[in-house]
């Protein structure tokens, strides 16, 4: 099931996930969700809400992998994952 949430600034209808959704999901990518929520919570998901958001949860995902298996703790490959997803978030518009 997916519900729509009116967006008063942009004036549009934004689709939010919900619980029984993700519950449903075949593959669910924590950075992905993370992204998406914020996105959404911070009305930049008409900015954002494309191709990159999926780019950007597998970066991050492959980041977390990655310096696990060079040995840093899971804090720190954590910080570094969530460091890598939240790039560019902030970047003005052109």
């Amino acid at each position: 099931m997916i519900i729509y949430r009116w967006n008063y600034s942009s004036k549009e209808y934004i689709k939010v996930l919900t619980i029984q959704t993700i519950l449903n999901m075949k593959e669910m990518n924590y950075y992905k969700l993370y992204l998406e929520k914020f996105l959404l919570d911070n009305d930049l998901a008409k900015r954002y809400m494309d191709n990159s958001v999926e780019a950007r949860a597998k970066q991050a995902s492959e980041c977390y992998e990655q310096m696990r298996r060079n040995g840093f703790t899971v804090e720190q490959a954590q910080e570094l994952a969530m460091s890598e997803l939240m790039q560019e978030t902030f970047l003005p518009e052109a």
